[in-house]
């Protein structure tokens, strides 16, 4: 009985079915600014092409990070805050997530205090339906702007 269970495991990981493949994700221009308070959570910014069959990005981990938050800015009037969010989904509607200044963005906590400008620091995005991406993020001072040009 074993067998045939080890088999069907086999093939289902030939065929790409394993919840732990990186297949048709595309992440990409992933780069963090630095706070201008040493202690102060700074922000990541990414670009993640849509995959539906993925659902949601349901988080982002580092090793150079305490914790990771997603974060959206909204403006009501005259004032700008920030809310949380839990999962964003991955839609043909929006085929491009972008996180970039004053909108989506990723906050990142208890940072490494090692990580400096022109380094790098690994992002993890983990999806809904399996899997994960892993990217190295570029950094930059705090007030530097992108080095994608966006």
């Amino acid at each position: 009985m074993r067998l045939p269970m080890l088999l069907l495991t086999a093939l289902a990981a030939l065929a790409g079915c394993n919840p732990g493949s990186q297949s048709s994700r595309s992440v990409s221009n992933a780069w963090i600014r630095l706070p201008a308070v040493a202690g102060q959570p700074a922000a990541g910014y990414v670009t993640i092409a849509a995959t539906p069959d993925h659902k949601a990005l349901i988080s982002v981990t580092s090793p150079s990070a305490g914790r990771i938050e997603m974060h959206e800015t909204m403006t009501t009037g005259q004032m700008a805050g920030m809310r949380k969010l839990d999962r964003i989904a991955l839609t043909a509607d929006e085929p491009e997530i972008r996180f970039e200044p004053a909108g989506r963005h990723l906050m990142l906590f208890d940072l490494d205090p090692n990580l400096k400008p022109g380094g790098k620091a690994i992002l993890v995005f983990h999806f809904e339906h399996g899997g994960t991406s892993t990217l190295p993020a570029g950094i930059v001072a705090a007030g530097d702007e992108s080095p994608y040009g966006h």
